[in-house]
């Protein structure tokens, strides 16, 4: 066995970067190997896919506000357990951020959350919002199945709180998705208000 093992990582490994899950496939097929899910973890492990996801996708960038909320939340005794929690459910890896936002989790006596830090400085407020909403609902559907005791918070700076997050429309959405989140205050490194 170890020895077709070792002939499947060979020819996996020469595979071109490009190489998706069908071209690993058809490699194992000819070997008729029985252990496809092993080699393929192998490989990937030889490629160093640790800081991305099954498909070689790096990690996203932190957020402009993440060491801010993260001082914050270390200033209220939560003990930092991960700077990018990575989520894999349902055939996906997801960080619980996409694009250039970071989330991390926390733990204080007991309690374990995760926090999607957002900046909403990258484009019209509505458009960052909408992404946000759909952000927090598919990672809290995820954590619901596989870490149920990890409460998600949406982190938002205080500006953009008072601007936005006081409008009708945005507190109905808040109300309607039952969305808890953070206002931090960027200069002062603090927690503001905590929205449950």
């Amino acid at each position: 066995m170890e020895t077709l093992r070792q002939s499947a990582i060979t020819a996996i490994s020469q595979l071109p970067e490009t190489a998706n899950i069908d071209d690993i496939i058809v490699v194992l097929y000819k070997l008729k190997s029985t252990d496809a899910k092993e080699i393929w973890n192998e490989k990937n492990r030889k490629r160093n896919f640790s800081d991305s996801d099954n498909r070689g996708l790096k990690m996203p960038a932190k957020d402009v506000y993440h060491e801010t909320v993260k001082n914050a939340l270390i200033k209220e005794s939560w003990t930092i357990t991960s700077d990018q929690m990575l989520i894999r459910f349902g055939g996906f890896d997801m960080y619980i951020d996409l694009g250039a936002e970071q989330v991390f989790a926390a733990e204080k006596e007991g309690q374990k959350i995760a926090v999607e830090v957002k900046s909403f400085v990258s484009g019209p407020f509505i458009s960052e919002f909408h992404t946000a909403v759909g952000q927090v609902m598919n990672y809290r559907s995820a954590l619901k199945r596989i870490a149920p005791e990890c409460i998600l918070y949406l982190a938002v700076p205080i500006d953009i709180y008072q601007s936005y997050f006081t409008r009708p429309f945005v507190q109905a959405v808040i109300e309607d998705y039952h969305i808890k989140y953070i206002v931090y205050h960027v200069e002062k490194e603090d927690i503001v208000k905590w929205q449950m």
